[in-house]
């Protein structure tokens, strides 16, 4: 059969934890809960270990589950959490050094020069500069937000 799955956003009612359960290189962390919209308790799951403090017994959680169905078997597993509507779980590659603004602005403005000066050297600049495709409107959007700081 055919494994169907979606995601939707809900507010839950942690009732009770299951214990932890080691499975392959990752970790499940079972729980029942309810949902607070339709009033139903189920079982519930998630896999990160940024999670565990948040989802605690009589806590109320914003997540996005994951809904699929294998067979008769019905899985929801939490695949974000929100506090103060921020998520919790930041996505793979995503780094949060603590750096500031304007180190960003830096990064993103040198980014820029590198690419324009990229597509100087292969004499697609002019290319790109004349084009009306979105993809080329983004780029010279994005390269003239950049540019506006000044990078030393």
């Amino acid at each position: 059969m055919e494994e169907e799955s979606k995601v939707l956003r809900r507010k839950l009612k942690v009732v009770s934890l299951g214990e932890s359960k080691p499975i392959g290189k990752g970790t499940k962390y079972p729980f029942k809960a309810v949902d607070i919209a339709s009033g139903k308790e189920a079982d519930f799951e998630h896999w990160s270990k940024n999670l565990v403090e948040y989802v605690k017994a009589e806590t109320e959680i914003d997540v996005d589950i994951e809904f699929s169905q294998k067979g008769e078997y019905k899985h929801r597993k939490i695949v974000q959490l929100y506090k103060g509507g921020n998520p919790v779980i930041k996505p793979k590659g995503s780094w949060t050094g603590g750096g500031n603004k304007r180190d960003e602005d830096r990064t993103d403005a040198r980014t820029a020069i590198m690419c324009i000066t990229d597509l100087a050297k292969v004499g697609k600049l002019e290319e790109i500069e004349a084009s009306k495709s979105p993809l080329a409107i983004t780029f010279r959007t994005w390269c003239k937000i950049a540019l506006r700081v000044t990078v030393k």
